[in-house]
């Protein structure tokens, strides 16, 4: 891989590490101001419908799927600017050949080939 490609490669996972921490952001505060006026309304004493309690539960369950999300995507990024930074970066982790730069452009964080990866799915989904 060229250093030029490799230079590109990693401004594209700082930039696209910034976005998914302003999501992460952008989510922690919206909950968190929910929260609070979920909170205000117990307060008030006004009852809480179960539907309500149900659909808050739901949306609650959504979003932790989202950050966990997220914070997958952040280890993945990491991982891949720590193998930029050790001069591996573009090695797939189960045959140890290279990545397609055209992959990693799809994908900056994809650590395995395009091959070893679609075997994995294969055998994850037996």
């Amino acid at each position: 891989m060229r250093k030029r490609e490799l230079e590109q490669l990693k401004k594209a996972l700082l930039s696209e590490r910034e976005r998914i921490h302003q999501d992460l952001s952008r989510l922690q505060e919206e909950n968190l101001n929910k929260n609070s006026r979920d909170f205000a309304g117990e307060i008030s004493g006004l009852g809480t419908h179960i539907a309500d309690v149900a659909d808050q539960d739901y949306n609650r369950g959504f979003i932790l799927n989202l950050v966990s999300g997220k914070q997958k995507q952040l280890e993945e990024i990491d991982r891949a600017l720590d193998k930029i930074e050790e001069g591996d970066y573009g090695q797939c982790e189960n045959c140890g050949g290279p990545i397609d730069v055209k992959r990693l452009k799809a994908r900056p964080g994809a650590i395995y080939c395009l091959e070893c990866r679609e075997q994995l799915e294969k055998e994850e989904a037996i």
